[in-house]
């Protein structure tokens, strides 16, 4: 994969073809859980790519493309959403599209996920449904590998305790 990376970066248009098709799901589950649409994702993950294969001189290391890419993805989601807002507000009530077809349960976690603060999400999203390390979403949002703990920590505990209240909430 690295050698992909590597020639998509120096300008490779089927190199950087492969990249697109190994990681557009990835970048497509990661945009639409920050902008909670389909179309803002599409969008914003269409630009990260156009991004990436103009700024791809500054990945200077192709084993560390993934987070420096889901970086961009994360970026060009939240531009989308402040050109957007009305857009964003609409596709707020809807599941994310990732989970669309999935079973009960994940559409449940879909709807909690939904209600969480944006932050929460993201590193939800980055550590489980893109399966990134804890130093991979460091890099990927700045911060320290503690903070990235912490936030996980956090996260899950509100994603269990939205799943809960709205378990709670069905029963009634």
């Amino acid at each position: 994969m690295e050698d992909y990376i590597s020639d998509a970066l120096r300008g490779d248009h089927q190199a950087f073809s492969h990249l697109y098709d190994q990681f557009a799901p990835a970048a497509l589950r990661l945009s639409a859980a920050i902008t909670r649409s389909r179309d803002l994702a599409e969008d914003a993950v269409q630009e990260a790519f156009l991004r990436a294969y103009r700024k791809g001189y500054q990945c200077t290391d192709p084993s560390r493309f993934r987070p420096w890419f889901f970086r961009i993805v994360i970026n060009e989601s939240r531009r989308v959403l402040r050109k957007n807002p009305g857009e964003a507000a609409l596709a707020a009530d809807l599941p994310a599209p990732s989970f669309a077809e999935k079973s009960d349960r994940a559409l449940a976690v879909a709807e909690a996920l939904d209600h969480l603060s944006a932050e929460h999400r993201s590193v939800l999203v980055l550590r489980f449904l893109l399966e990134l390390s804890e130093r991979e979403i460091s890099e990927v949002l700045k911060k320290p590998v503690g903070t990235v703990k912490s936030r996980l920590h956090y996260a899950k505990e509100a994603l269990a305790r939205q799943m809960e209240e709205e378990e709670h909430h069905d029963r009634s």
